[in-house]
């Protein structure tokens, strides 16, 4: 029976640390660590007490406590990816974790990042900032029943085939002209040769390779499996900024996800939950994002020099990671407006990260206008502006390191 339930939300644009909270809340028995939006893209960094360190893709950031992994329905699922990952982590640290994923996750094929990196890479200078990581093709290719794939259907080896020659030979050509008025054979001089990636067998045989290598390794199941926890853990992707439905940002820098508690809920009513879940909604104490996109109060580097992220290093696709200054009338507001989401009770929570890092002087917008605090003053104003902003809060929390020993409740 599931005693206890915890929501972990990105309340930013990613990059929040939504992996080292993950990683906090699931240090409990019996846990299921639910991966509930985006995909391997949402790359979740978690360092242990000892010392061990990962970057989690697939897998859920939980997973050094001991906890499960739960891939959702709404989870997009890279055999590729997930077969690299998964054997890359037990290599280095002798641990083979649990994976659970549901029958209906879509999944990412090579086609769909091929396409993905192709056309950024071909706008040049007029990219977007994707991944390369082929997640909105997915997106899109899944939803015409023809081309569709989904975690079921990889089972069947000869019918999967089939499908990955209709997606080559009709779907890639028809994409490529229709969306983005390019032709195969426009994809010359990249730094792939993408023009033969995109029309050989050996792309459909590698990929149908680890299809295979993928369902060895997991296990397959619906969200009934939440019931046979004691502890749920939700892990999300990206950030409330970079929601689909995000009204404030053009869609062309949002991302083909759900990334608020919406997903989550519908889980928890499937798997006829009972409790309350504690949402915490997360951020650092400045500003992150990757690739192009809006960013008030951006800065040339780091806002402060005590900001150290290894993880996020310069991206072929995206570039490198940009920082700005902390803005609680932005984070305010997207918080309010996914709390309308939460349909069962709940309690809310906010949480920042990294608060090690601040320095003087701290740059908070209020009101519209950017004000330079000190380090020390930080929670107070936050606590207090929030508490306003959000009567429904009810606790705030944060970390002063990279480990889940240096978290503290206020």
């Amino acid at each position: 029976m599931v005693k206890s339930c915890s929501i972990v939300i990105g309340a930013g644009l990613g990059d929040e640390g939504k992996g080292h909270y993950t990683d906090i809340l699931c240090n409990k028995p019996n846990t299921l660590n639910i991966r509930f939006n985006g995909g391997p893209q949402a790359a979740h960094t978690v360092v242990t007490p000892d010392g061990m360190k990962h970057v989690f893709r697939h897998l859920g950031a939980g997973t050094f406590t001991g906890a499960t992994t739960y891939l959702s329905a709404d989870f997009l699922i890279n055999p590729i990816e997930f077969v690299m990952e998964k054997t890359k982590f037990i290599r280095k640290f002798k641990y083979n974790p649990t994976v659970i994923v549901n029958l209906n996750s879509p999944v990412t094929t090579l086609y769909d990042m091929y396409i993905n990196q192709a056309v950024e890479e071909y706008r040049d200078k007029s990219r977007h900032g994707s991944c390369g990581m082929g997640i909105w093709e997915t997106c899109e290719r899944n939803n015409n029943p023809m081309f569709k794939i989904t975690v079921r259907e990889l089972s069947f080896k000869e019918i999967l085939r089939e499908k990955l020659k209709r997606i080559r030979d009709i779907y890639v050509p028809k994409r490529l002209k229709e969306e983005y008025g390019i032709e195969i054979t426009d994809l010359v001089n990249l730094s792939k040769d993408y023009p033969s990636l995109l029309v050989s067998d050996e792309t459909i045989d590698m990929f149908l390779f680890y299809a295979e290598e993928f369902l060895s390794m997991v296990i397959v199941r619906d969200d009934s499996i939440i019931n046979s926890f004691e502890n749920l853990v939700f892990e999300g992707a990206q950030g409330l900024g970079l929601d689909e439905n995000n009204p404030d940002c053009s869609v062309d820098f949002l991302t083909p996800s759900t990334t608020g508690v919406t997903n989550a809920m519908r889980i928890l009513k499937t798997a006829k939950y009972k409790g309350e879940p504690d949402i915490y909604y997360i951020s650092r104490p400045y500003a992150t994002r990757h690739g192009m996109g809006p960013l008030e109060h951006e800065v040339g580097k780091t806002p402060y020099k005590k900001v150290l992220d290894e993880t996020n290093v310069k991206n072929e696709y995206q570039g490198e990671l940009r920082f700005a200054y902390i803005d609680f009338d932005i984070l305010a507001r997207r918080i309010k407006r996914d709390i309308q989401k939460i349909s069962i009770p709940s309690t809310i929570n906010i949480g920042f990260t990294c608060l090690d890092q601040l320095d003087e002087p701290v740059g908070i917008s209020e009101g519209g206008i950017l004000i330079n605090n000190r380090s020390a003053d930080f929670i107070n104003k936050a606590t207090n502006y929030f508490r306003k902003a959000i009567p429904s809060i009810n606790g705030f929390s944060g970390t002063y390191g990279l480990t889940r020993d240096e978290f503290e409740e206020f």
